[in-house]
């Protein structure tokens, strides 16, 4: 699986300027979101965040029990487990877009 840390690492747009590459991107991201792929995303981040935030209110409580001795690591747990779901539904993300930006490109540029 290719990693794609930002829209310019997208194949299909690498090769245009920065300002045709946001235009096109702009164009085509919301298209992503006719797949159902994109949807179970939305869905599995929507859960995943609602997850991490009961995680949040639980570290919360044991701190009231056992002090800051936990809440360091858990916070800094809580946050890389939202981080690493967002990541991989981002990967989800360019590659549903990834069509529509071919076919965008082949019939608006000359």
């Amino acid at each position: 699986m290719k990693i794609y840390w930002s829209i310019a690492d997208i194949p299909e747009l690498k090769k245009l300027p920065p300002s045709k590459r946001s235009e096109v991107w702009k164009a085509c991201y919301l298209k992503s979101f006719k797949h159902w792929q994109s949807w179970v995303g939305m869905l599995v981040l929507g859960l995943s965040s609602w997850l991490a935030l009961k995680l949040f209110f639980y570290l919360l409580h044991l701190v009231s029990q056992w002090g800051l001795l936990l809440f360091l690591p858990g916070l800094i747990a809580i946050l890389a487990f939202i981080a690493s779901v967002a990541f991989l539904i981002s990967q989800n993300w360019f590659e549903q877009t990834r069509p529509h930006l071919r076919d965008y490109i082949e019939n608006h540029t000359p």
